[in-house]
């Protein structure tokens, strides 16, 4: 936001700062709106800056997976898996096997790995 302030401002331009605003938010609504589903069954965490969601998962809630997700998701890019760590009070590095090279989105990841670690 504070880049569409900046320019308007630079500019002395209100109403382009109201169309930014409107087109930032067209496409940030996408992923807002599947982050909070997730979050309705999961604990999420999305750090926006450094573009990636973290999900709790597993019986205990105790594996926690990073997910890189581009600024530019969902309109283009994919989203693709970081880490995982814990699960059985193991805060070590969990071996993933990554699904075939097709793009993923947000929830085919979540739902991928909660099926992987539902037990954990």
């Amino acid at each position: 936001m504070d880049d569409l302030i900046r320019t308007a401002v630079e500019k002395n331009d209100p109403v382009l700062l109201i169309c930014n605003l409107r087109e930032r938010w067209a496409s940030y609504q996408p992923i807002v709106s599947e982050i909070k589903k997730l979050s309705e069954r999961h604990a999420v965490d999305w750090i926006q800056e450094e573009g990636v969601v973290r999900v709790l998962l597993g019986k205990r809630g105790t594996v926690i997976c990073t997910l890189s997700v581009p600024k530019t998701y969902p309109q283009e890019g994919s989203v693709s898996l970081v880490s995982v760590h814990g699960g059985y009070g193991d805060d070590n590095t969990m071996d993933v096997d990554e699904p075939a090279a097709e793009k993923k989105s947000l929830q085919q990841w979540v739902d991928y790995l909660e099926e992987k670690y539902a037990k954990s």
